[in-house]
């Protein structure tokens, strides 16, 4: 028999942080040069794209179709545009990046589109749904108002659609995602029979699953920049894993050279922690990710001390997995790319741990060929794994600190299931705007109508 359940959090890990295909970034920075634009050297995210010595896109991708697109009337349609790392410090100067871009730019050689040519986009997604009320919490004025919370009777308030200045700003907001995720090319290819439509949005919003991930999308010369979850390292890119993924296909032997190819390397993916504002805002929006445990409390005493012991050896105790004792806390960053969220680990010490880990690992393995990397069994493999893995925690914990910085909120919003039935109706209205057999635009007014019906049910 049990009297009580109980929501422990155990692990947290960016769901949105921000993955740079660091190749395709360069090809973009070029084009909009080419077309007038200012891309400003010293850059961070331009800095680093220059340092990738292979600038040649995979013609697997359709981005080795891309090039800078002008008229007679407008021959260079980046003048007055800037980029620099403004750019990339609020979630809407990265979407106006996206449409800017991709209205700009043409497909060329398009009867050599095959239908295995790879479709693209700027920007990919992984939960749109999520990225969409973030934005929309940054510019609601009132920081401890949320899109659903609860009222003073436990019961749910549904301000995104009842509350005045909610409601204002999701149509606002809703207008102008509508406005930037834009489809700019579209083919049906054939080839022997078979049929493909191949597509190039500003923003892609992706399906998950067995599908779709922005890790994939940015590993495969898809995506220029990616929002998709931090766990996601060792897939954004050329691993043991990523090599034999039930989803994307194991690489035969034969095979191994063409995927290393097509597929971006070490060198080409760069991975930060979430942007968690909008220009204008007044504070910032933490997005939590990661999962909870749920402890039951029973009417026998002996079970709930022996529940308690093991909780807290789980969160506070250490392990011998290896040949060496090291904290649980670490052990599950250093497999798993999560962060226990406890006051003793989201510390600048164990950045620095972290960050000094990465560090060794990456001078032990720079000089270490791609299948040197990705053979399986091999301390080298093991070592290419756990740095990954503490890539996805350290960009993780980076974004944990930014909570202690004034004006930097996570904003939790209560779920019953009519919220969870909204959040679904918005999520599948985003999605539906980006695929790439054809583009479907809600209107704010018949999506609002849509969350009004649910909330009276």
């Amino acid at each position: 028999e049990t009297d009580k359940i109980f929501n422990v959090p155990f692990d947290n890990a960016d769901v949105d942080s921000a993955v740079f295909n660091l190749r395709l970034l360069n090809k973009m920075f070029e084009i909009i040069k080419q077309g007038g634009g200012t891309v400003e050297d010293e850059a961070d995210l331009v800095k680093r794209s220059k340092e990738v010595k292979e600038k040649e896109i995979p013609t697997t991708s359709i981005w080795a179709h891309v090039e800078l697109k002008t008229t007679t009337e407008n021959e260079k349609p980046f003048r007055d545009f800037t980029v620099n790392n403004e750019t990339f410090q609020t979630l809407d100067g990265i979407r106006e990046l996206a449409l800017k871009f991709s209205e700009n730019i043409q497909i060329k050689d398009q009867e050599k589109l095959t239908t295995s040519t790879l479709s693209g986009e700027v920007l990919s997604i992984d939960y749109q749904d999520q990225a969409f009320l973030k934005e929309l919490h940054t510019k609601i004025e009132d920081e401890k108002k949320s899109a659903f919370e609860l009222d003073g009777s436990k019961k749910v308030k549904y301000n995104l659609i009842d509350d005045s200045d909610f409601n204002s700003k999701f149509k606002s907001l809703w207008e102008d995602y509508s406005k930037t995720a834009k489809t700019v090319f579209r083919k049906e290819v054939s080839e022997n029979g078979t049929k493909s439509t191949k597509a190039f949005h500003s923003i892609k919003y992706m399906k998950n699953g067995r599908e779709e991930w922005g890790s994939w999308e940015t590993m495969r010369f898809q995506s220029a920049i990616s929002f998709a979850a931090s766990v996601g390292a060792y897939q954004n890119k050329v691993t043991r894993v990523s090599k034999n993924h039930p989803y994307l296909g194991k690489v035969e032997k034969d095979k191994e050279a063409e995927f290393y190819k097509n597929n971006a390397g070490e060198s080409d993916v760069y991975m930060t922690s979430q942007v968690i504002k909008s220009k204008g805002s007044t504070y910032s929006v933490f997005n939590e990710g990661g999962s909870s445990i749920i402890p039951v409390a029973s009417s026998n005493d002996k079970v709930n001390k022996a529940t308690k012991k093991f909780l807290e050896w789980l969160y506070k105790g250490k392990n011998k997995i290896t040949t060496e004792e090291e904290n649980n806390w670490l052990t599950l960053a250093r497999t798993s790319g999560y962060v226990m969220p406890l006051k003793d680990v989201v510390t600048t010490k164990t950045q620095k741990l972290f960050k000094n880990t990465i560090k060794e690992l990456e001078t032990k393995l720079k000089d270490k060929t791609i299948d040197e990397l990705t053979k399986e069994n091999t301390e080298t493999e093991a070592m290419y794994f756990k740095l990954n893995m503490l890539r996805s925690a350290s960009v993780s914990l980076d974004s944990l600190l930014k909570l202690n910085e004034d004006k930097t909120i996570a904003k939790a919003m209560v779920t019953d299931d009519k919220s969870a039935q909204m959040i679904k109706s918005i999520d599948s209205a985003l999605l539906n705007q980006t695929r790439d057999e054809k583009s479907e635009s809600k209107d704010f007014n018949k999506l609002l109508e849509e969350l009004r019906a649910i909330k009276n049910q």
